[in-house]
């Protein structure tokens, strides 16, 4: 509700992307891996039932091909969620409005001005200032005091 600037990443997409999208978006990634474990159950069983039989019939082999697409566009889903959940860094404008430089210092020219409440992709961080995207050529730097994370990178398991 604070957002002052445009919606820079509000595109259009054709509809049919846009279905797609949203049943991607519909399941979590967890509900996505089950998915996608599922798929290669029945791929498993469909070669081990050909093994069984001692060969493929045709329609056997049209129905593990079309399982094993299947599995593959699972597979890209799962990962893009994955990317999409737990790799991508995101960062919320915490004060009444920054400057977006082109470098990581005060003495770089200011690119741009962007205001409190605005969801930033946060794309490098050096020296106390996070180089920040916002869709396209919106790119630049930051203090690291403007901005609060939202979505922070999983920790790595110690063990």
């Amino acid at each position: 509700g604070h957002i002052e600037d445009l919606e820079l990443n509000s595109v259009e997409l054709p509809l049919f992307i846009a279905q797609f999208v949203t049943l991607v978006h519909a399941l979590t990634l967890n509900e996505w891996s089950w998915i996608a474990v599922v798929w290669i159950w029945f791929l498993a069983g469909g070669l081990a039932w050909a093994w069984y039989r001692e060969g493929l019939g045709t329609r056997l082999r049209r129905v593990l091909l079309v399982v094993a697409s299947l599995l593959a566009v699972t597979l890209v889903i799962v990962g893009w969620r994955y990317q999409d959940e737990q790799v991508r860094r995101q960062a919320v404008i915490v004060v009444p409005q920054a400057s977006v430089r082109s470098g990581p210092a005060e003495n770089f020219p200011v690119l741009f001005e962007v205001h409190d409440g605005l969801t930033l992709r946060v794309e490098e961080e050096r020296d106390g200032w996070m180089r920040i995207g916002m869709g396209g050529d919106w790119v630049g730097w930051v203090p690291a005091a403007s901005l609060e994370e939202v979505r922070r990178r999983p920790e790595p398991h110690q063990g």
